[in-house]
């Protein structure tokens, strides 16, 4: 718990230089997307004000989400539907939740009321 506190007492300053960081820091997805896809991603996050980093791994999620709907991953005996689980961590007004409705949310609701399937949580 010590080291939850430390990470608490941090001063704005600190977490206003950490957002700038991370929105500036060049992320390479050359070997997981097509440049376009990427180069889409980082307009993406520059339009809601967030970064490649919080819009990118909601990529994934979507992708993951419309995979599990026709595959399945079987781990030994067990047979699971693919999901990925993402954390975001970040002080209020890293634009977070706006990543995570227009990079994952709106996109798999859009694409359940298309499809008539179950509405994710």
């Amino acid at each position: 718990m010590l080291k939850l506190a430390k990470v608490v007492k941090q001063h704005d300053q600190t977490w206003a230089q950490l957002n700038r960081h991370l929105i500036f820091v060049p992320l390479s997805y050359e070997n997981l997307i097509s440049p376009r896809v990427a180069e889409s991603m980082s307009k993406k996050a520059a339009s809601i004000g967030s970064c490649p980093g919080y819009v990118v791994p909601c990529l994934l999620t979507t992708i993951a989400f419309v995979v599990a709907e026709k595959f399945l991953v079987r781990s030994g005996s067990q047979v699971l539907p693919s999901n990925i689980y993402m954390f975001f961590i970040g002080l209020p007004g890293t634009r977070k939740s706006q990543a995570l409705k227009e990079g994952a949310l709106k996109p798999m609701h859009d694409l359940c009321a298309e499809r008539d399937c179950q509405q994710p949580h």
